[in-house]
């Protein structure tokens, strides 16, 4: 049974991960452990931002699939931040797009909590570029 992290153990509010370029086989393991991390982690919730994803692999749809069921068990808010082409595409070809509410911004993703919401913790996946774990 899950239970909520206490906050005083450095758990998060809100858990922003972030996809750069193409999430495919070579990226979807770094972004499997990321995404587990931060449902394990966070406080209320976590928003994967796909706005900079270039192409999402049919897999990486079935991973998030499979994020919605656990983060519904764990009752934590699971949002996906898309306005490329591309991932709503593999998102809606494999029905995982009904799963989630449209957010074409990380501000909209946000906001509809609380507008005064702010990021505790931000991580950013990249098959460009070495994957930095950071602070805002």
């Amino acid at each position: 049974m899950y239970r909520p992290p206490d906050c005083g153990s450095g758990c998060s509010l809100a858990t922003v991960v972030t996809v750069y370029g193409d999430l495919d086989a070579s990226t979807l393991p770094e972004f499997c452990r990321v995404l587990d991390g931060a449902l394990s982690t966070s406080y209320h919730g976590v928003v994967v931002d796909l706005s900079a994803a270039e192409f999402i692999s049919i897999s990486a749809a079935g991973e998030l699939a499979g994020a919605r069921k656990r983060a519904d068990c764990y009752h934590l808010d699971l949002r996906l931040v898309t306005c490329s082409r591309g991932a709503e595409r593999t998102l809606s070809v494999t029905g995982v797009r009904p799963l989630f509410r449209h957010h074409d911004s990380l501000k909209s993703a946000l906001g509809e909590r609380d507008p005064s919401a702010k990021v505790t913790r931000r991580t950013n996946i990249s098959g460009r570029t070495q994957t930095l774990p950071f602070a805002v």
